[in-house]
């Protein structure tokens, strides 16, 4: 299974994901990086650190609709350890908009205090 062309297929687009950290050369900071890491002027740069989540998150926004349909299209995929490890959720989302009282919402804010 590993040698397969399907695998291969799903291995190169989880290869896409963007790496956890990554080394930001001093011309390509913001000037927020800058003032929290003084030492890129002496390292010429830092070193940016983020959660395999966002990883995920970021790429997923960047990958195209076939990528993505290797990914979960692929055998034993289970949504549900998908967004355990990657924080990214597959059920659609709904909107809703309601009207509330005054009292209903503080009713509302009270029992998600909880």
């Amino acid at each position: 299974m590993y040698d397969s062309p399907e695998f291969e297929k799903i291995r190169d687009v989880i290869n896409l994901v963007e790496p956890p950290s990554k080394w930001i050369t001093l011309f390509d900071m913001t000037e927020e990086e800058k003032e929290a890491n003084p030492s890129h002027q002496t390292t010429e740069g830092f070193l940016r650190v983020q959660s395999l989540k966002d990883c995920w998150r970021n790429s997923w926004k960047e990958f195209t609709q076939e990528q993505k349909d290797i990914i979960l299209n692929a055998p034993n995929f289970d949504p549900a350890i998908f967004e355990e490890i990657t924080g990214i959720s597959l059920e659609p989302k709904k909107s809703v908009t309601l009207e509330l009282t005054d009292k209903q919402l503080e009713q509302i804010k009270i029992i998600l205090n909880q």
